[in-house]
């Protein structure tokens, strides 16, 4: 094996998936109880503003702020599914177009990438896995507290070759239950002209730690991966041909100094801590105003005979003589103020992460706005959605040449492949056609750059739609030169010829 399992998972390992869970739970709405030991995810709201729909709309987006930051940078960012092609296919690349298009139906590939984006932007990374079937290439998502790369002896400013790929596993004997911690390693073997070697073993889990090993066919659904003789060896090798480990990972903010990349929710964390407090006081006042107080005359009340009062029966107060029956409410004037900084939370919570304020709160800003508005206004948040994008696409490059190299293509990496990326955001027509019609009359942009900027195409669809324009071109010039040969010949069919003199 390419690293150790005495120590393994190690303190650094274990501490990055708890705090990579904590930001996962931020997504699925349990940020108020990360480590499970607290009580602040005890909530008692209700419906408690039917009549106060900016206040129900407040809290409503505070309990779910998480989810509604991640799904928006997924939704726009995968708005309408990327396309995958190769630039130039002609008769020499069509078979490998139809093997991408192939390999992207079969994996629903675009599918996984946007699915993804939950734990790319939560967590701060996701991964694929990719393997072969009958020969053909598959694809797989891998949680990311099965994520082990071996960073020993790995330069800060480089990349891991070995990775560690970790499932747990249990068997259930009766009513006994034995977990064990299944293993995958991948490395370059040095020894093996720097050949994929994947190492599968099978431990006994001990508290999520490694204990002792066990026989690979100690698991049914594992006996396909042993040997004639699995006693001999309890480390099952695969020797494969490629020069690659099998794995693509896109990453949110990553840099030379960190391991691994960054959860979005990290410079906000502390603000979603302090919304979830702000939620918990709010939602105990609430309880204390509903569960008012009954104030009644002290006569009025049945006594036990050591003249106390059942308290179990009726929670109440005795009014002095004198004073009127009636409920004591708790009516806290800072529940009012409370929602203030609530709102303020949310918009500090959007700007660290580069959301737009009115995907949280209300939008101060009416009427129909033109695209070109919007993309100033929401300046910040579509910067962000085009990093995501060129990330993914880094990604999906990485994904489609690999998979065309398991699947047996050879020089994948000279193929001109591109993915196209659509704006999620409305395209105005009418802004283009004089940005770029002016361009192009004025000489500042070829007739090619002004149609694939203005239509949004380029490759073969580009040159197809050039040869459309210069044909219908051609086609109106020979019109206009017959009509004026027709002019020349019979000035009388000329609408425009002055009238007959008489005689």
């Amino acid at each position: 094996m390419p690293f150790s399992t005495k120590e393994f998972p190690t303190r650094a390992e274990l501490k990055r998936v708890q705090d990579e869970h904590e930001y996962f739970k931020f997504y699925d709405s349990e940020v108020l109880d990360p480590d499970g030991t607290t009580d602040r995810a005890k909530f008692r709201l209700k419906e408690f503003f039917e009549n106060d729909s900016k206040k129900a709309k407040i809290l409503d987006i505070a309990l779910n702020v998480a989810p509604v930051i991640i799904d928006a940078g997924t939704d726009f960012a995968f708005g309408r599914l990327p396309t995958v092609e190769i630039e130039d296919s002609g008769d020499s690349n069509g078979g490998t177009q139809k093997q991408i298009d192939e390999i992207v139906v079969r994996n629903r590939l675009m599918h996984r990438m946007r699915d993804s984006s939950t734990l790319f932007q939560g967590v701060g990374h996701s991964q694929f896995k990719l393997f072969a079937e009958n020969g053909k290439a598959l694809v797989n998502e891998l949680p990311y507290h099965y994520w082990f790369p071996n960073w020993e002896g790995v330069p800060v400013d480089q990349d891991t070759k070995n990775v560690r790929i970790v499932s747990y596993l249990s068997k259930f004997d009766g009513s006994i239950e034995t977990k064990y911690i299944y293993i995958e390693d991948y490395y370059l073997d040095s020894a093996r002209e720097n050949k994929l070697t994947i190492a599968r073993s099978l431990w006994e889990d001990q508290g999520a730690k490694i204990g002792g090993q066990v026989p690979i066919t100690t698991l049914s659904n594992l006996k396909a991966l042993g040997d004639a003789d699995p006693s001999n060896s309890l480390t099952i090798l695969e020797i494969t041909e490629f020069d690659f480990l099998p794995f693509v990972k896109v990453d949110v903010r990553k840099n030379v100094m960190r391991r691994e990349a960054q959860s979005i929710l990290k410079k906000c964390r502390p603000l979603l801590y302090e919304l979830n407090d702000r939620l918990t006081q709010v939602s105990i006042q609430f309880v204390k105003h509903l569960n008012a107080i009954l104030m009644i005359p002290n006569g009025a009340v049945v006594r036990k005979k050591d003249g106390s009062i059942d308290h179990t029966k009726l929670d109440v107060l005795l009014a002095n003589p004198g004073e009127d029956a009636k409920y004591v409410t708790n009516e806290n004037p800072l529940i009012e103020q409370a929602f203030v900084h609530i709102e303020k939370c949310l918009r500090a919570i959007a700007k660290e992460t580069q959301t737009p304020d009115s995907f949280l709160v209300e939008d101060e800003k009416g009427g129909v706005e033109t695209a070109e508005s919007l993309r100033t206004r929401l300046f910040l948040f579509i910067s962000r959605i085009e990093r995501y994008q060129q990330i993914y696409e880094e990604a999906i490059l990485d994904t489609i040449r690999k998979c065309l190299k398991i699947e047996g293509v050879e020089n994948v990496d000279a193929l001109p492949i591109t993915v196209t990326f659509e704006s999620s955001l409305p395209k105005d027509w009418q802004h283009d056609v004089e940005v770029w019609g002016s361009a192009k009359s004025m000489g500042l942009a070829s007739k090619e750059t002004a149609v694939s900027r203005f239509q949004g195409i380029k490759g073969q669809e580009l040159e197809d739609e050039l040869v459309k324009i210069a044909d219908e071109e051609q086609q109106q010039q020979e019109s206009m030169l017959k009509l004026i040969d027709q002019q020349n010949q019979d000035p009388k069919s000329d609408p425009n010829a002055p009238p007959p003199k008489k005689a």
